[in-house]
């Protein structure tokens, strides 16, 4: 064997090394959390305000996450809920979410079950239709979850969260929004099943 034929077979291999290395590379990528996340999800959330009974009804909502990486993101979710009196069961009201906060995903791009922790603030609004009346208020939100990948961009997810606060204005339908002496204490909770996509 020549020197000129072994200097080609070096750089013959030296050429293919890197693209051999990509595609090793490329398929251990099994999860995918950094960039930009799109989702959407039904849930079933439940409330209950200081002196009332628990009350529960399924809702939806959208979900949109920005990864700073493979374990930190950013997040804002949306949902409303139609929830049904305790006492009236044929009978609801509207009760929306509107969350921002900060999650943090276990586990590494090789793992298609990603579970994750979250925290963040959150603006509740419940509308009781019938009455025409409104109320909303702040209140902290945490809780927790897991995805799992079912392709590296695309992921099945479902969590469990707990929001505290009072609402302290209400609106009624003629008139404009009035603080409430010392609010109005309630926690509500959302557990939610849905589909995400990391681009």
């Amino acid at each position: 064997m020549g020197i000129r034929t072994i200097m080609a077979a070096i750089a013959l291999a030296g050429a293919l090394a890197p693209a051999a290395a990509a595609q090793v590379e490329d398929t251990t990528v099994r999860s995918r959390t950094r960039g930009v996340a799109a989702g959407v999800f039904v849930d079933g959330s439940a409330v209950r305000a200081e002196g009332s009974a628990l009350e529960a009804g399924p809702g939806v909502g959208v979900h949109l996450g920005f990864g700073l990486g493979k374990h930190v993101s950013l997040f804002a979710r949306g949902s409303v809920a139609a929830v049904r009196y305790a006492a009236i069961r044929d009978e609801s009201y509207s009760l929306r979410h509107l969350d921002v906060g900060v999650r943090y995903s276990f586990g590494g791009t090789e793992d298609v079950l990603r579970p994750f922790a979250q925290a963040g603030g959150t603006l509740r609004d419940v509308h009781f239709d019938e009455a025409e009346i409104r109320m909303r208020g702040a209140g902290l939100t945490v809780g927790g979850g897991a995805e799992y990948f079912v392709s590296r961009t695309v992921a099945i997810d479902a969590g469990l969260s707990i929001t505290t606060g009072r609402f302290g204005e209400m609106r009624t339908a003629d008139g404009e929004w009035e603080e409430v002496e010392d609010g109005v204490s309630a926690t509500s909770a959302r557990l939610d099943l849905g589909i995400t996509w990391h681009p």
